[in-house]
């Protein structure tokens, strides 16, 4: 059996719906994403910062969220660094 793999995103904002489109079209759908967005302003060991989802990063939650609601099957796992 020949195993595909997808190549790596390094970028969430680089993603687009298109390719994932174009992945669940190819793969039939995803099994499991893996992934997550910057925590620090949403750490409770952050004691100056904690702007919680109105930061200047957490708009990569939302990005992240929408961009697993789009993938067809499977699992939604968040990871924290």
């Amino acid at each position: 059996m020949t195993k595909t793999l997808i190549n790596d995103i390094n970028d969430v904002w680089e993603l687009t719906i298109e390719m994932i489109e174009e992945c669940v079209t190819k793969f039939g759908g995803f099994y499991l994403v893996i992934g997550g967005s910057p925590c620090g302003k949403l750490d409770r060991r952050n004691r100056y910062h904690r702007n919680g989802l109105e930061g200047q990063h957490s708009p990569l939650f939302y990005h992240y969220a929408h961009v697993s609601s789009s993938v067809v099957a499977g699992e939604f796992l968040a990871k924290t660094p």
